[in-house]
């Protein structure tokens, strides 16, 4: 059997589970930044202007459900959260400087969920258009070779570029692509040319007949009038974990505890959702270590298997 792989730097989500924010005179105060006498602010920075910002709306969204549902049920130890979404509009320097307003001015507890990318040039349609040119001669290539499988490791509208042009050519051997792809958009719009197509992912795909996930499904559209997203559930699960570890740090909580629970707990699956565990170690920080299979089929993502487990390191 033969492999080919497609690669090429493109933008991606940056799967930041929880991102702690650094005080250095943390140690000297006795109440931790953040940490008031009936409340506790965090804070997040996703794209709410510029060109992901329907995947930063549900990552704003998924992290306001989870803190009202928390509220609601009395707080955390005491008190209530209280969350501050800051805006980044995807660019870097922007993003930057909402952390810096986050940590200095808003002295957040921590940071949670940031959505974040690389800067996409202004070149990036003709880019891409001047790509989609070449893919009739890399598709005849690769399937003059006798290629079996190609891992895809670029943009998703390339990958649809490639897909159309290999369907065009009655040519279909197995296309596996990053999480990039898994996305319901994709197999929606992708139509005939993404069926079969393979792809890995952390978090389930919300549909509403999911029997696991459909009653939070409902949760949300009741609340913000909107489908949810991936990324407003992976957002949700992220801030249902924060909120675990801050109970279990007590009525004091310091950044320094609460990075040591999370380092310690051991892996943690949300208790109503599932999905994947999610750990953390001294060590390693990445949060994930598994990841799923899935193929779409018939206009949507069915996965194939989950818990395809890396070793910690």
């Amino acid at each position: 059997m033969h492999v080919a792989v497609a690669r090429r730097t493109a933008p991606s989500l940056l799967a930041c589970a929880i991102a702690m924010t650094c005080v250095a005179s943390a140690d000297a105060q006795p109440i931790a930044q953040g940490v008031l006498e009936h409340e506790i602010v965090v804070g997040s920075h996703v794209d709410l202007t510029g060109p992901l910002a329907p995947w930063g709306k549900a990552v704003s969204n998924g992290l306001q459900l989870a803190i009202e549902e928390a509220n609601r049920a009395g707080g955390v130890n005491g008190r209530t959260i209280r969350l501050i979404v800051k805006d980044d509009a995807y660019d870097p320097a922007q993003a930057a400087s909402v952390v810096r307003q986050l940590v200095t001015q808003d002295r957040v507890f921590a940071i949670l969920s940031p959505l974040g990318t690389q800067t996409v040039t202004a070149s990036l349609h003709e880019v891409l258009s001047r790509g989609a040119e070449t893919f009739d001669s890399i598709a005849r290539k690769l399937r003059d070779e006798r290629v079996d499988v190609v891992v895809l490791g670029v943009e998703p509208q390339e990958t649809l570029a490639l897909l159309r042009v290999a369907r065009a050519m009655r040519w279909r051997p197995l296309f596996l692509c990053t999480s990039t792809c898994y996305a319901p958009e994709f197999a929606t719009l992708g139509a005939a040319d993404a069926e079969g197509l393979l792809a890995v992912g952390q978090v389930s795909i919300p549909y509403a007949d999911d029997p696991k996930l459909r009653a939070w499904v409902k949760r949300y559209e009741v609340r913000f009038s909107a489908v949810p997203t991936l990324q407003a559930l992976t957002a949700y699960r992220n801030a249902r974990l924060f909120l675990s570890v801050l109970r279990q740090a007590g009525r004091m909580p310091t950044q320094a505890s609460v990075a040591n629970i999370l380092e310690t707990r051991g892996s943690w699956t949300d208790p109503e959702l599932g999905g994947l565990p999610i750990e953390f170690t001294p060590k390693d920080h990445l949060g994930g270590h598994s990841g799923l299979l899935a193929q779409v089929r018939g206009g949507r993502w069915v996965a194939l298997a989950d818990n395809l487990v890396s070793p910690l390191p």
